[in-house]
């Protein structure tokens, strides 16, 4: 599955194409860490309070899905190995949505 389709299928599921508003600039995430002893990575950010916010593993074609708190604090945990390309990106209520940022998963410490 691509990033659009991906993002196509989220926007339909949440009923956001027919308000899509505008594109909006994504903060880059506090950290993405290298994959953990069971395959996954975490990645951790700050978005708009209460935003659905989305990580996808362009390398693995898998994706998951978070909501940023009421402080606009998130974690996600995505099954991704070290280099794998990874995009993330957040919707809004309102159809608003941000730009998608990209990422490479780093290698695990020496």
């Amino acid at each position: 599955m691509t990033l659009r389709r991906l993002l196509t299928t989220i926007a339909l599921g949440l009923g956001l194409l027919a308000c899509e508003g505008p594109t909006l600039p994504i903060p880059p995430p506090a950290a993405l860490s290298a994959p953990d002893g069971d395959g996954f990575v975490r990645l951790t950010g700050e978005a708009p309070p209460s935003s659905l916010v989305a990580a996808f593993n362009e390398t693995q074609d898998q994706g998951v899905l978070g909501v940023a708190d009421d402080e606009g604090r998130y974690e996600l945990r995505l099954r991704a190995n070290a280099g794998d390309a990874v995009s993330y990106f957040y919707f809004l209520a309102d159809g608003s949505r941000s730009g998608i940022g990209d990422l490479i998963v780093p290698a695990p410490p020496p």
